[in-house]
């Protein structure tokens, strides 16, 4: 809150977190971790896509040097948090609140704002002072482009491997990198300087790498950060950024360490930070330890479409039909590469398979989609629809109803749409299955997952309803209703409580993937000709009991 009467200076500027900034960010600080930079790697993580480096956007605050225009500031210390992840694209706005001087000192908060939404996004404090003469950059000639001097090798740490580990790299704010920074990052941020940036503020950003390629590495999401500096980086010399690990909380995946930064053999700053370690990505079953446990449930030469089969269970479910025998068209929106190295191992283990993109949210793609399978494939028996919009956790009442559109867009008029193609192609034919997905949420809410559980529960209305509209054709509609499985979908919910909950259950153990597949199979197969608008609940002997 602001002192009465006191007079701050505000500097604001608002940009787009353009993906050539988040590669820019990359090149220059080194952090090429896969969350940001590789999008197979991103959507198998919680987020489901590429995260720009949270780091990012505080590049901005060197625009607090054009208040100074007669010096060059120095900051002192910076300490954020990250509130909300960034996503590339966004357009955000940094507004400073500078507070008036102490002595020779300036203190500011700063607050990073996505303008979608107005959410927080970050909020930053720190405090810098003003010099005439800083010290001289380096007029030396560097092997590498960015800060770094060397290609940072991303590790992949996880909790077990963190306890008192420590990790360093050696990085250099010379002419050539800040002449970069302030053309390819500063500029599209509507920073102009005059003069190099401040090399403290350069050696805060270097934690990203530090945290993003080393401490944990590829796992990494972070959270918080905070370097006070005892003297001023040179732009001489050579620098060393060290973060040592002082507590580890496996049971909300969070990971502490202490920051050193080191000029030369002084210790320039000292400080700490806090990083989630996420999960590694759930393995799904290969085609080979299915085909060694599945039964033929005479599926062969059935042509079937798998609706969000790039990953999780509709990427088993579809690995399992076509080594029954069916004739496979998985169809992803954003997983290009899982659905065409899925339908290559299926392929490979002697199943016909094929991929299409398909945006379910669109009824003119969709319905394109579904003459061309049937065209191709002389007709389509069986249409399982696993598509899903997120299971990211929001309160009720933070959501709005646009919150609850995107979800239903999906899992309703998706769902509706992929109908509205086949059903017509399994009436001709005189038969057709189609399998649609729900959730044990549904029966047993859970705090967070009010988008989810309406959608789910829209699902359910509308499969009954179809079920008794195409009875008398011949087409069977049924729901799988699977409890806790291990897939991506969960990935957001702590490994340590996810152990917690299956070693709770009389079981001890959550729904595998491949469970799931195989009811999924049942329902397509000529053995459940006489099932209708009924749900298979895969629950592990716990409520609902349906």
């Amino acid at each position: 809150m602001l002192a009465y009467g006191v007079v701050f200076e505000v500097v604001q500027r608002e940009f787009e977190v353009a993906m050539s900034l988040v590669d820019a960010f990359a090149a220059l600080t080194g952090d090429r971790s896969s969350l940001h930079v590789d999008d197979a790697v991103a959507r198998r993580s919680r987020y489901r896509r590429r995260v720009a480096h949270g780091m990012l956007p505080l590049a901005s605050l060197a625009m607090i040097q054009l208040e100074h225009p007669q010096g060059h500031i120095r900051f002192q210390r910076l300490k954020g948090r990250f509130l909300r992840p960034l996503w590339p694209g966004e357009q955000v706005s940094m507004r400073i609140e500078i507070a008036p001087a102490e002595g020779d000192l300036r203190t500011f908060s700063a607050t990073l704002v996505k303008l979608s939404d107005a959410s927080i996004l970050t909020r930053v404090t720190g405090a810098y002072r003003v010099v005439s003469a800083p010290g001289a950059p380096s007029r030396a000639e560097s092997a590498a482009s960015g800060f770094c001097d060397e290609t940072l090798v991303e590790l992949d740490q996880g909790m077990d491997a963190l306890e008192g580990r420590r990790e360093s790299l050696r990085w250099r704010p010379h002419d050539a990198a800040l002449t970069a920074f302030a053309v390819e990052i500063l500029g599209p941020m509507g920073v102009e300087l005059a003069v190099p940036p401040c090399p403290n503020l350069i050696a805060t950003l270097m934690m990203s790498p530090l945290v993003g390629m080393r401490l944990p590495g590829r796992r990494a999401t972070f959270l918080s950060f905070d370097l006070a500096f005892k003297s001023d980086i040179s732009m001489a010399t050579g620098c060393e950024i060290t973060g040592t690990v002082t507590h580890r909380q496996p049971a909300a995946d969070l990971m502490k360490a202490d920051v050193e930064v080191r000029d030369g053999v002084d210790t320039v700053a000292t400080g700490a930070l806090e990083t989630l370690v996420n999960p590694p990505p759930s393995r799904m079953p290969s085609c080979a330890e299915l085909s060694a446990s599945a039964l033929d449930l005479g599926l062969t030469g059935k042509v079937a479409v798998v609706v969000g089969g790039s990953r999780g269970i509709g990427e088993t479910t579809a690995k399992l039909l076509a080594l029954l025998g069916a004739r496979v068209t998985l169809t992803y929106f954003r997983g290009r590469n899982d659905a065409e190295r899925i339908v290559a191992e299926i392929r490979e283990h002697g199943g016909v398979a094929d991929c299409a993109l398909c945006d379910v949210r669109d009824e003119t793609q969709v319905s394109a989609l579904m003459r061309e399978i049937a065209e191709r494939e002389g007709g389509i028996d069986i249409l399982v629809n696993c598509a899903v919009h997120d299971f990211s956790p929001m309160p009720a009442m933070d959501a709005r109803w646009d919150d609850y559109l995107a979800e239903l867009e999906v899992s309703v008029k998706g769902y509706h749409a992929t109908c509205r193609g086949a059903v017509p192609v399994m009436r001709k034919a005189g038969r057709g299955k189609i399998i649609n997905f729900s959730s044990v949420a549904v029966r047993i809410p859970v705090s967070g997952q009010s988008r989810y559980i309406t959608a789910k529960s829209a699902v359910e209305g509308y499969t009954r309803s179809l079920a008794q509209e195409l009875a008398g054709s011949n087409i069977q509609v049924n729901l799988v209703i699977p409890g806790m499985t291990e897939t991506d979908l969960v990935a957001a919910i702590p490994t340590t409580y996810r152990d917690r909950l299956s070693a709770a259950r009389a079981s001890g153990r959550h729904v595998g993937p491949a469970e799931v597949a195989q009811a999924v199979a049942f329902l397509s197969s000529q053995w459940s000709n006489a099932m209708t608008g009924q749900a298979v609940v895969l629950n592990l002997g716990e409520p609902p009991f349906v």
